[in-house]
């Protein structure tokens, strides 16, 4: 029985390891979809070969996060025409999604905020769960870039990465 459980643990870890692996910098994005809160859905597929994708992963209850976004709003105005797309993706829960709704209104977000409300997208991006969590895709699919948490300055690096993605001098 033991040995059991023991097999069992290591095929979980492995699968474990397999979904961090594929989400990770050099690896091939996996796919997904996820709905705004007007219901329209997105899915990473539809920028396939025309646009870069920066995501962020945030929470209504993280502060780096809501000090995070009017840098992500500045970003998507500076590079949303030269073939930028931001998807915001919150992970809060269902009960969590009014006062995020509240954060976006109030911070007025104009990229596509998404919301992951059983952490499947952040699970397999994020499994670590860290917060705010950017990854960068270029157009082929791969993610080239994923960064930690928010410290101001952070923008330079992540601007650099992201003009080297959409090809921009």
């Amino acid at each position: 029985m033991r040995s059991f459980f023991l097999r069992i643990l290591i095929v979980l870890l492995g699968i474990f390891v397999l979904v961090s692996v594929a989400a990770a910098a050099g690896g091939k994005a996996p796919a997904f979809s996820l709905k705004d809160a007007s219901g329209k859905s997105y899915a990473l597929a539809d920028y396939a070969g025309k646009k870069a994708v920066l995501m962020t992963f945030w929470a209504s209850w993280c502060k780096p996060c809501l000090l995070e976004m009017p840098m992500m709003e500045k970003i998507y105005q500076q590079y949303k025409d030269q073939g930028l797309e931001i998807l915001s993706i919150n992970t809060d829960t269902a009960s969590g999604v009014p006062k995020a709704k509240q954060i976006v209104e109030r911070k007025a977000v104009t990229y596509p905020v998404l919301y992951d409300t059983d952490s499947n997208v952040t699970g397999i991006y994020n499994p670590q769960g860290a917060f705010p969590y950017t990854v960068l895709i270029n157009t082929a699919g791969e993610i080239i870039y994923t960064h930690k948490g928010f410290t101001p300055g952070d923008e330079k690096e992540l601007d650099e990465k992201i003009r080297a993605a959409i090809g921009a001098k």
